[in-house]
């Protein structure tokens, strides 16, 4: 563990961490030493050994030596994935955007509506207020055509045409056609989908090839996560959640007003306003009373390596600490969080 010293830091990336010192902000290294001073307005995290910073309201891009690799002149921060970063250029309007390459340099002309990042050498681009795909050489894989193209989640990639729903594959082939009302992104194998002429059901899962694997009237919450997936029975803000399996049936009743997802085969719930756990029986094996941010996501308190960061009371205000699974603190923060308000 590295003591609390900084007024704020963030979590590591590839080996460095984000710390702001007297209002500026630079990065420490696993043991906790500075390893580039604090000089900057604001930083990103390292993503392909590059981190974005912000001079002057300006940003561009360090190396790990803190050497300026990409001169501050972008008007938003460069975060790179496959290379590239996407850039707006907005000299003129309507803004356009394009792709830099590590030198600053534009490989893919500002040519775009609306640009995301690269995943796994594909980037989603709109062109006349469609979206289609390009590859890194700024080739297209398939013509801008749809209404919309979701995040490419185990190889497939939501699509929408008009108001029906589908799925294409890296290829820009439609491999479920667009037929549903709405389609959540796959998750272990299943996509939870709205049915366009419903007769006893409203909802379904389906596998990757389209094929009901079951239906259901349930308000499913979230992806499927080890196994489980959260719902509620109705649409009523009241409602109480649980989970159901991969084959739709109930394996934890309704019983709370908010959970988090399996993560190491424990879930975060919400008993009277503070959280706990809970393991796959359904069984609370983390008493509730830790406080949560207002805003933020039970994500951030997951287990992971057999450790979950929480917050909690004090008479100073709620404090960071670590856990175990067994819910035994393993370390405790001296500075208090201030929590934001409604």
């Amino acid at each position: 563990m590295i003591s609390p010293r900084f007024e704020e830091a963030r979590d590591f990336a590839e080996d460095l961490a984000a710390i702001r010192s007297e209002g500026k902000w630079g990065f420490i290294n696993t043991k906790g030493e500075i390893e580039i001073t604090p000089n900057y307005q604001w930083v990103g995290d390292f993503i392909e050994n590059l981190a974005a910073v912000e001079i002057d309201d300006k940003w561009g891009c360090i190396d790990k030596n803190g050497n300026i690799v990409i001169e501050p002149k972008f008007k938003h921060q460069p975060i790179f994935s496959s290379g590239l970063a996407r850039i707006e250029v907005n000299e003129t309007e309507p803004y356009k955007s394009g792709y830099i390459n590590k030198t600053g340099k534009f490989l893919i002309p500002a040519q775009f509506e609306l640009a995301y990042a690269f995943e796994q050498g594909i980037a989603r681009v709109m062109q006349n207020k469609k979206l289609g795909l390009i590859d890194v050489q700024g080739n297209y894989i398939i013509e801008p055509q749809f209404d919309s193209i979701d995040k490419f989640c185990e190889g497939l990639a939501g699509i929408r045409l008009g108001n029906k729903h589908g799925f294409i594959d890296s290829t820009g082939k439609i491999v479920i056609r667009p037929v549903f009302l709405s389609a959540k992104r796959f998750s272990e194998g299943l996509a939870f989908v709205r049915l366009d002429e419903p007769d006893k059901y409203e909802f379904a899962f389906i596998d990757k090839t389209g094929k009901i694997i079951f239906q259901t009237n349930y308000i499913v919450l979230n992806d499927f996560h080890e196994g489980f997936a959260p719902f509620k029975l109705d649409r009523d803000n009241d409602s109480k959640v649980g989970f159901i399996d991969k084959a739709g049936k109930i394996v934890i009743r309704p019983k709370y007003y908010h959970v988090g997802r399996f993560s190491e085969d424990l879930a975060l719930v919400m008993i009277n306003g503070k959280f706990g756990y809970i393991n796959k029986t359904g069984k609370l094996v983390i008493k509730p009373k830790y406080e949560m941010f207002h805003g933020s996501y039970p994500e951030n308190f997951e287990f992971h390596n057999g450790i979950a960061r929480v917050l909690i009371s004090s008479s100073k205000g709620p404090k960071e600490c670590y856990i175990s699974k067994s819910g035994k603190t393993i370390w405790k923060g001296e500075l208090t969080i201030q929590l934001a308000q409604d």
